[in-house]
């Protein structure tokens, strides 16, 4: 019962924050888990319900009007259509921006993807 109420405090997270509740090297934890089913059943079962308690508070927190919340459960389970997108540019060829207008002069994104210097990798992707 120790275990599990510093887990779902906060104490213990994992298997360095046990070694320092119990006064041990975190190997030996990880040597316990594995002699001791129970302990190891424990453990697992104390870090999922910690989990699980602090899943149902974001909810909570998202279903009260906190948009910080609401956006990152909408970002984690709302499907691809939620999800954050960010456009990188590979092409540079480790030159840097400085470099590409010296070369090529100041372009808007159009010029730029008509010369090949920029691209979205979605174009090239072999999953389709």
């Amino acid at each position: 019962d120790s275990l599990r109420l510093h887990v779902l405090s906060g104490q213990v997270q994992g298997n360095a924050d046990a070694a320092r509740l119990y006064g041990v090297t975190e190997r030996r934890i990880k040597e316990w888990r594995n002699k001791y089913p129970a302990f190891d059943r424990e453990f697992r079962v104390a870090l999922a319900d910690a989990l699980a308690t602090l899943t149902n508070e974001a909810m909570e927190r998202a279903m009260e009007g906190s948009d910080t919340m609401l956006r990152f459960f909408l970002e984690r389970r709302g499907g691809e259509a939620w999800q954050m997108r960010q456009h990188i540019d590979h092409t540079s060829n480790g030159n840097t921006m400085a470099a590409l207008i010296a070369e090529h002069g100041e372009l808007d994104e159009e010029e730029a993807r008509e010369r090949g210097l920029i691209y979205d990798a979605d174009e090239y992707s072999d999953e389709d």
